[in-house]
């Protein structure tokens, strides 16, 4: 049945965020994999995207997408699906959704690469210049 929808929202690319953000919600929730259905949707992005519903989404997106991850014991793909989201939440100004992005980063830091820590300090800088102005 999942691979049905998945061909279905391949068919139908406006259904994509929202079909890939209830996917990985229910994969999190009942503990399934999903890759398969992950590698159909490589590029998935809404990186150009000025509707803000769909902007919401691309963040849940991308934090469930982490949470998966971290739940399939992959820390690295994790970490840079946190940061990535971490970075969306911080340039649209979502500082309660970036609060969980970095409270995520922090229970799997042992795991972070230098360059992992790196991007998570610089974001933190960030947010920290952004209170400043």
């Amino acid at each position: 049945m999942l691979d049905e929808y998945t061909n279905y929202l391949t068919e139908h690319p406006n259904e994509i965020s929202l079909g890939l953000l209830m996917i990985i919600q229910s994969a999190n929730a009942y503990g399934f994999c999903i890759d398969h259905i992950l590698e159909r949707f490589p590029g998935f992005s809404l990186e150009n995207e000025e509707n803000v519903v769909r902007n919401e989404y691309h963040i849940e997106f991308h934090y469930e997408k982490a949470i998966y991850e971290f739940n399939q014991q992959c820390f690295s793909k994790g970490l840079e699906s946190i940061l990535y989201c971490l970075a969306l939440c911080i340039a649209t100004k979502r500082y309660s959704m970036a609060l969980f992005c970095a409270a995520q980063f922090e229970q799997y830091q042992n795991n972070a690469s230098d360059s992992q820590r790196g991007k998570f300090t610089n974001l933190m800088k960030e947010v920290l210049e952004v209170e400043k102005i």
